[in-house]
């Protein structure tokens, strides 16, 4: 976002000429500069509900508008989304909706309203571990260990968490779960509960000297 800022001059430092005395030099006409500051604007996206495709369309769509100057008003495809969209309850069915910048997205519901949705965390949790390595995992985190996963990706650390506690249906994770750990708090790892925690590689070295947590090391 562009702000216009026109400087203008100190009082303290206008040139007056002193009482009594004649101005040898003619005051200089009044100069506007204009600068441009870019000024940062973050949208985000905050729900309830487990649409996490669905709503990266939507800032996808919603940045690409922004970018290539479309003509649609940010306001009207925000408002769209909080008060246009009619999400159908599980076992629903399928709804087809429009932000209203041409887009065409559709929502499926979960069949049941217990079964966790998983797209394709699951599948690329196995293709990154192996059977082996997710077996561990698995009685890892049903015997209440404290396991940590760490990436250069924030998004595979999103989906193996995802994808970790989702094999533990029937039964839900009760315990600390952070799939992305901001590094100031890097110290809540020294918390002598069970936990679920994703942090990036950068992290590596601050946390690896910290004793009974299972590391778990995801690709770039």
């Amino acid at each position: 976002e562009t702000v216009s800022i026109t400087p203008s001059k100190p009082v303290d430092e206008e040139e007056d000429a002193v009482e009594g005395e004649t101005a040898l030099v003619r005051p200089l006409p009044t100069i506007t500069h204009h600068s441009i500051m870019y000024a940062p604007k973050c949208l985000v996206l905050v729900s309830r509900l487990d649409y996490i495709e669905t709503f990266r369309n939507c800032l996808g769509i919603i940045y690409t508008v922004y970018i290539e100057n479309v003509g649609v008003p940010l306001e009207t495809l925000v408002g769209n989304i909080i008060g246009c969209i009619q999400v159908p309850p599980p076992g629903g069915p399928q709804v087809r909706f429009s932000i209203g910048a041409g887009d065409r997205q559709a929502l499926q519901p979960p069949i049941s309203p217990s079964l966790p949705v998983t797209h394709t965390s699951v599948n690329l949790l196995f293709q990154q571990l192996g059977i082996r390595n997710v077996l561990v995992l698995f009685c890892a985190i049903m015997t209440e260990h404290k396991i940590l996963f760490h990436s250069k990706s924030y998004n595979r650390l999103t989906e193996a968490c995802r994808a970790l506690t989702a094999l533990m249906y029937p039964f839900r994770y009760n315990h600390v779960y952070i799939p992305l750990l901001p590094a100031p708090l890097v110290e809540v790892l020294s918390t002598p509960t069970p936990f679920v925690i994703g942090v990036h590689s950068s992290l590596k070295t601050e946390v690896s000297d910290m004793v009974s947590i299972s590391f778990v090391i995801l690709g770039a």
